[in-house]
């Protein structure tokens, strides 16, 4: 495993997705002077070309291109699963929900479903160790579906859809 660059103090970056062109992209969570901005990365070097920007989110979790329409999808803990389209968090299209704290998003190859991971916090104390661990999937047809399956392991920390539509999971620790 090597660094594909230089580390970016104070970045705080949450979450990585590759757009067209191709290009890497770098979502802040809240730890930064530019919370919920993107940075754009140059896949080779792993410089960054562009950022921050983005306006209107304020800690980004997780982002997915959906590989069909390419609009970036962004889940903003302030207020919930949100497309970011020419630079701009748009409003959200599910609203956050009391207690869940989404870590991660991947569309499926057919750009018709989104998974999401979270933390399910409600009626635990502790953090993110004792907090229920769940996925959770929305389509544009069905809306969201918050529990689709619990998650006995660790916190999930990334997803990703495979090309044979296998969903990927990485743990905390």
């Amino acid at each position: 495993l090597l660094p594909l660059g230089a580390v970016i103090e104070g970045a705080d970056i949450e979450a990585l997705d590759i757009g067209e062109e191709p290009k890497l992209v770098g979502a802040a969570g809240k730890n930064t002077d530019f919370p919920g901005h993107l940075y754009t990365f140059d896949l080779s070097t792993g410089a960054k070309i562009d950022g921050p920007t983005a306006t209107g989110c304020q800690e980004l979790n997780g982002i997915s291109y959906n590989p069909v329409t390419k609009v970036l999808w962004g889940w903003d803990q302030a207020s919930g699963l949100v497309q970011i389209v020419d630079g701009t968090c748009g409003d959200p299209v599910v609203p956050s929900q009391k207690g869940f704290e989404v870590e991660a998003l991947s569309w499926d190859n057919a750009g018709e479903t989104l998974y999401f991971a979270y933390n399910d916090h409600n009626g635990t104390s502790g953090g993110d160790a004792n907090a229920a661990h769940k996925l959770g999937k929305y389509s544009e047809t069905e809306g969201a579906t918050w529990n689709v399956c619990n998650i006995e392991a660790n916190e999930i920390e990334a997803l990703e859809v495979l090309n044979d539509d296998t969903l990927l999971v990485g743990y905390h620790e």
